[in-house]
């Protein structure tokens, strides 16, 4: 005779006390950075181009405490494969001068600086700290300029030369700034 086991309550209570003590053991796990997007990627002249904040980061050398910043603006510039710079798909597309304009949308209140590049755990990036003005609607333009032909040479002959540089191009997004997201220790996206 084959007897079949059925949860009844003296053990599922048990249980759900032991599910309960993990989801609270994992609450108390340290936040992570949520890379916040401005919005959609936009392809330009054979790259990809995705720009995003996120909290705070100390960057050596060259920034101030990143205590007194609002978050981490960085640009992220990748090769597709139509690319006529030679340029492997996906790799980072190195050595371009980055500008930015923060603007809230009044227009009352704007900030522009330089995005050098910078190398994270998570791959290279032109990014900086910035500050805000306050929680709400912002427009972020972001000037891209080629790599300047001091630092790079490139090859033009028939068999592996590459095509010009592009001139620079402009890309913005508007975007709501509503702090530096957060990664619970649970998962999903909040903390703002």
């Amino acid at each position: 005779m084959t007897q079949t086991c059925t949860p009844d309550a003296a053990t599922a209570a048990p249980r759900r006390f032991h599910w309960a003590l993990v989801t609270l053991a994992l609450a108390w796990l340290p936040a992570e950075a949520v890379q916040v997007p401005l919005g959609e990627e936009l392809w330009r002249h054979g790259m990809t181009i995705r720009a995003e904040y996120l909290h705070p980061l100390a960057v050596d050398p060259d920034q101030p405490d990143p205590g007194g910043a609002d978050a981490y603006l960085q640009l992220n510039v990748h090769a597709q494969r139509s690319n006529r710079q030679g340029f492997q798909k996906f790799s980072w597309v190195p050595y371009l001068t980055v500008r930015y304009r923060l603007q809230s949308a009044d227009g009352r209140w704007s900030h522009e600086g330089v995005l050098p590049p910078t190398i994270a755990s998570y791959g290279p990036n032109y990014g900086a700290n910035v500050r805000f003005n306050g929680y709400g609607r912002y427009r972020a333009s972001f000037r891209i300029e080629p790599p300047p032909a001091s630092l790079v040479r490139r090859q033009t002959g028939r068999q592996t030369g590459v095509q010009p540089w592009w001139e620079p191009l402009e890309v913005e997004w508007e975007f709501d700034y509503l702090g530096p997201g957060k990664k619970t220790g649970v998962g999903g996206s909040g903390g703002y």
